[in-house]
């Protein structure tokens, strides 16, 4: 006995996989983490926006971080690319399509170009003695981090650091930084010569460090 297939049934059908088609093509970039092996630093900050929405909004508590494995894979290439890049990157540090979630005092939802930040700053920034904000006998403040040493040594014009930075070792330019951070840790000032030991005493290791052959 032959099977009759109608013209409706098989609209019916079509209808179905189309459906199924969408559905795919929109789960696709939940999963999808592919980086091209020899994409170009252009490309990959491209393949910073997330290729998903924020799933917390700015303040959500609790919240998680995240990041996109995606994302996260474009940033440690640019990482790996070094210096020579930065004068790239700093053309698109007001992309302010969404990148990653992370927390300072809050949840924070970050675009490209914060995430293009982070990317300058790695190998660069160091954190001495562990505080977010302190009282000192001259001055108050947060503890130094990179995108205040752009702010006082660049006039926070990243364009005119990534000419400066370009093509040098990262070495050299965390004695920059770490020079720059005594200096704001000495504008704050200390209780007494035990605190100055303590504040200031990671920083001269590290420097004592990067100073070796």
């Amino acid at each position: 006995m032959m099977a009759v297939i109608t013209a409706g049934a098989l609209i019916g059908l079509y209808i179905s996989q189309r459906r199924i088609n969408l559905l795919e093509s929109e789960l696709k970039p939940l999963h999808d983490d592919t980086v091209p092996p020899n994409a170009s630093a252009k490309q990959l900050v491209d393949l910073l926006a997330s290729p998903v929405v924020a799933k917390y909004t700015t303040g959500a508590s609790p919240a998680p971080d995240y990041i996109h494995p995606r994302v996260q894979k474009a940033k440690d290439r640019l990482i790996e690319m070094g210096t020579e890049i930065y004068p790239e990157l700093a053309e698109h540090m007001y992309d302010d399509r969404y990148s990653y979630s992370d927390h300072d005092v809050f949840l924070t939802n970050q675009n490209v170009g914060s995430a293009i930040r982070k990317v300058m700053a790695m190998g660069v920034e160091f954190y001495g003695y562990g505080y977010n904000a302190r009282m000192g006998p001259k001055a108050s403040g947060p503890h130094p981090w990179f995108v205040q040493f752009i702010n006082d040594e660049y006039a926070d014009d990243y364009a005119k650091y990534a000419t400066h930075a370009k093509g040098r070792p990262k070495k050299e330019l965390m004695k920059e930084y770490i020079e720059w951070a005594i200096k704001i840790e000495k504008g704050y000032g200390f209780a007494d010569q035990v605190e100055q030991k303590k504040i200031l005493g990671k920083y001269e290791e590290k420097l004592a460090e990067l100073s070796q052959p």
